[in-house]
């Protein structure tokens, strides 16, 4: 039969409500105002199907208004819906479940552990019994079974929950299993947080993440990994929860829900392969896009494309995003430039201490993501000239040009101190320059940059016209203007629906920027990282951090990272930071490569009391967060602070006792 009018309003009454319901979790801003307007039209809705007495649509539409009491935390109502659910649902078993899952929700709000216990067994159980008798339906020729099993429980006055699931559908079923089943095992996990049962309570918090997907219910999802975070580290499994604080990043960068990167380097944006190779374009970082950095971009990669420039030197002040432009924009634009119809290979060096070895592994390393076999390095240390050699036969042989990266290349100068150190890298640079089809790029603070004037002294410069600091080879990256961050700041959180005040934008770009009106973006990445963290999104929240708000921020930014190690750890963190720092020759702050025996042996002069599985800790966590670099190499790996905005930090967090060296203990080493 055709609906008739009322029965028209009740259905758009329902797609109003939907509407509002979106918009609460699109726009945080207006999330409860949303929510009350949603509730408003699911209680309409359902008051005319009430009065046309048509209780099938009741029980159809019903649980949308459940699940914005639930958002709302309108616990009395909510037990009312979910008690009237029951009698309607009683040939419903999917929805039955669900109905026992809000009184759950209800009785664990109430702080009544055992009827939530009670109710969400039941949603589980209700569940698996839907789930047996289909299979039973699906696998036997006979007719499907016209009743339920006599152990489930009695929901209602009236006696059984359900005569007849012969309609369950294997939709319904894989629905109910999809979005339900992750939550029914989460509700009791909070159970047994609350019976102080916190073993049993991760096993089930562990279960309900393997049985949600993101993709279906982000915010249970994240609900449910905040909780297990909490728990392992009240346990003090400090290892178990960075690991969930590491899924939990994950999850809100690949959902967009992270506005700003912190210390990192901005990454390449993820996107399927099968678009990438239809794209005849880039995808760059939204970042990259949203602060300007794209002509940046496509500057570089046209002036790489052409002959007459073999070399490209990147400089600017500490901070301005070197680094981030050369992941995010420069090495995947160049995956997609063809000059003279070759391919073209970048080869990301970060590394100076064993120059040769480092430019070799970083070459292997690229070979092997464009899958070649031979991008296995060989097994024996290489020299300068075998290396170069092998650069040549690379482009001659396999028709690319290889373009060599050398990032935050101020740090050869710090690990080659004397010119003599030097000369083998220079003379290196020169083969490089005068092979066709060979680039190079040196990414450097502009501090450091006169250094490159002893290339000039001492080499054959032609290729260059022996200006190796001529404007046609250098590329200046600057600080971010006012007016570019306040609009990047804006695009950022509104994408990550992070919506922020514009008078805290405003101050906080007044906060940022320095003498000459320019903002730094590493710290913009990182006091805008811990803005959203502790959820600060008005001027009144930012102004109540104290006098120096901004200084705070990155404070506690470096705390956060310290906390995850555990108060047990936190000197040891703090201190093992402090050693990851140092201030050069020239008062410059910079940042050391260590090796973990460094580190070991310079806890122990500092009288530092630790255990080797406490240090592993540390450094995996600091590791882990973004904050120090783990940099392979051979022999030996080595750790490396991620920038040196954060130096200056570092040091003020380190715990004053242990600053001071010691005499070395006798049997020292931390075990």
């Amino acid at each position: 039969p055709r609906p008739v009018p009322r029965q028209k309003q009740a259905v758009l009454l329902f797609y109003l409500g939907a509407t509002c319901r979106s918009q609460a979790v699109l726009q945080r801003v207006v999330y409860d105002r949303m929510l009350h307007k949603a509730e408003g039209h699911f209680s309409a809705c359902l008051r005319i199907f009430r009065d046309l007495q048509q209780p099938e649509l009741v029980g159809k539409f019903i649980h949308a208004l459940a699940e914005v009491q639930q958002k709302l935390g309108a616990w009395p109502a909510l037990a009312r819906t979910a008690q009237e659910g029951l009698t309607l649902h009683r040939q419903d078993p999917i929805r039955l479940a669900r109905d026992h899952g809000y009184l759950a929700e209800v009785a664990l709000a109430q702080g009544d552990a055992a009827i939530a216990q009670v109710q969400a067994e039941r949603a589980l159980h209700i569940l698996a019994i839907a789930g047996a008798i289909k299979a039973r339906a699906v696998n036997t020729e006979g007719p499907a079974l016209n009743g339920l099993p006599a152990d489930l429980p009695n929901n209602s006055p009236n006696g059984s929950p359900n005569d007849s699931p012969n309609d369950l559908t294997t939709a319904e079923l894989s629905v109910a299993n999809q979005y339900q089943r992750g939550w029914y095992f989460y509700l009791l996990g909070r159970v047994h947080i609350a019976q102080d049962q916190p073993q049993t309570a991760i096993a089930l918090l562990e279960d309900a993440c393997t049985h949600t997907d993101p993709k279906t219910d982000l915010p249970l999802y994240r609900s449910i990994l905040q909780t297990l975070q909490k728990q392992y580290y009240q346990q003090k499994n400090y290892r178990a929860a960075f690991g969930v604080t590491l899924k939990q990043r994950r999850v809100d960068t690949q959902f967009r829900l992270r506005a700003f990167i912190g210390a990192g380097e901005i990454q390449p944006q993820e996107y399927p392969a099968a678009a990438a190779a239809r794209s005849p374009q880039p995808i760059l970082a939204t970042e990259i896009q949203a602060s300007g950095r794209q002509v940046d971009v496509e500057t570089l990669t046209y002036r790489l494309e052409q002959a007459r420039y073999p070399l490209i030197v990147i400089h600017g002040p500490s901070g301005v995003g070197k680094s981030s432009i050369l992941y995010a924009g420069l090495m995947p634009a160049l995956d997609k430039s063809f000059p003279e119809g070759r391919s073209t290979l970048p080869v990301l060096v970060k590394g100076y201490r064993d120059w040769p070895d480092e430019v070799n592994q970083a070459l292997a390393r690229a070979l092997q993501q464009q899958s070649e076999a031979d991008g296995i390095p060989p097994a024996a240390p290489i020299g300068p000239t075998d290396l170069i050699l092998r650069l040549k036969t690379l482009t001659e042989q396999s028709y690319r040009q290889i373009v060599l990266i050398f990032d935050q290349f101020e740090e050869f100068f710090v690990e080659a101190a004397e010119l003599f150190q030097r000369r083998d890298f220079y003379a290196f640079l020169i083969d490089c320059l005068n092979t066709p089809y060979l680039k190079v790029v040196l990414a450097l603070r502009e501090d450091y940059l006169h250094y490159l004037l002893e290339i000039e002294r001492g080499f054959d410069l032609d290729i260059i016209n022996n200006d190796i600091l001529s404007r046609d080879y250098r590329y200046y990256l600057g600080n971010f203007r006012a007016t570019d961050a306040k609009f990047l700041i804006r695009r950022l959180t509104d994408d990550a629906h992070f919506y922020l005040e514009t008078a805290l934008i405003d101050r906080l770009v007044a906060d940022l920027a320095n003498t000459l009106g320019e903002v730094r973006p590493i710290e913009l990445q990182v006091v805008g990282a811990q803005l959203q963290r502790q959820e600060i999104n008005t001027l009144a929240e930012y102004l109540a951090l104290g006098n120096h708000p901004k200084e705070t921020l990155v404070q506690n930014f470096l705390g956060t990272v310290v906390h995850d190690c555990g108060p047990e750890n936190a000197d040891l963190a703090r201190l093992v930071l402090y050693l990851l720092t140092d201030i050069d020759r020239e008062s410059r702050p910079y940042r050391p490569q260590k090796s973990r025996q460094d580190l070991e042996e310079e806890l122990d002069l500092r009288g530092a009391d630790y255990r080797e599985d406490q240090l592993n800790l540390v450094l995996d966590i600091l590791v882990g967060s973004g904050l120090v670099f783990l940099l392979p190499d051979i022999p030996i790996d080595r750790y490396q602070l991620v920038h040196d905005y954060l130096v200056s930090y570092a040091r003020q967090e380190a715990p004053a006792h242990l600053l001071e060296k010691r005499p070395r203990r006798q049997g020292a080493g931390g075990n």
